[in-house]
């Protein structure tokens, strides 16, 4: 039983994070093209936009990003169920090989898989039924299934983020591989990386920085 814990409403925050963007013009939704440079960039342009720096928050796709393949991302794909089980305590997360978190009204999300073969973004039979199988082992109250979700997490081989600057392209930067541990690192991280943009005066935590990786890059692109 874990006690005296929280949790974000994540699709909540994000949709209201989408409004405020959205009405301060901060926010722009198209398809972005991404590709190798010709030659050093000393300014991005994108339609009315300019900028210094391109930062790629790009999740999971990192791994099919020309300019960071070098990177060891090692996406890995995760499914949820929403049950109702009215008789089940909502005063507590319940965590043994399965996690059953409590989001009102008898309603708890319970999961997860691991699955690194198939990145699709659609839930399985097969996730399912392992989640059931942890579940029942661990609760012994009547409870339905309402939903059921999959997705892919951006994870990295050595499960830590990865941050900082392209070796090559100087105002080209990374902010991605925040895994299962984003809701809690990316406050610090973001800030890191917002400071470091700014005043170039931040030094990234070894084990999150993208130079890990640089003797993997091909630097001829």
């Amino acid at each position: 039983m874990v006690k005296g814990a929280g949790y974000l409403q994540l699709a909540r925050f994000l949709d209201l994070a989408e409004i405020y963007f959205k009405k301060r013009g901060l926010l722009i939704e198209a398809d972005f093209p991404t590709g190798t440079p010709s030659g050093p960039v000393s300014l991005f342009e994108f339609g009315d936009f300019n900028a210094d720096y391109l930062v790629f928050c790009d999740g999971y796709h990192l791994y099919k990003n020309p300019l960071f393949e070098f990177v060891g991302m090692k996406p890995a794909k995760g499914e949820l169920l929403l049950i109702h089980a009215p008789d089940l305590s909502e005063e507590f997360i319940l965590n043994k090989r399965v996690f059953v978190l409590p989001v009102g009204a008898h309603h708890f999300k319970v999961g997860s898989t691991y699955e690194w073969g198939d990145l699709s973004e659609s839930p399985t039979k097969k996730g399912r039924e392992s989640i059931i199988e942890r579940l029942e082992d661990l609760i012994r109250v009547d409870y339905t299934v309402e939903e059921h979700w999959a997705g892919v997490r951006p994870t990295v081989s050595d499960r830590r983020p990865v941050l900082g600057r392209h070796p090559k392209y100087s105002n080209v930067f990374v902010f991605n591989g925040l895994g299962t541990k984003g809701v809690m690192l990316a406050p610090k991280l973001a800030s890191q990386m917002a400071h470091f943009l700014a005043h170039n005066t931040v030094v990234f935590p070894r084990e999150a920085d993208v130079a890990r990786f640089f003797r993997n890059a091909d630097l001829k692109i």
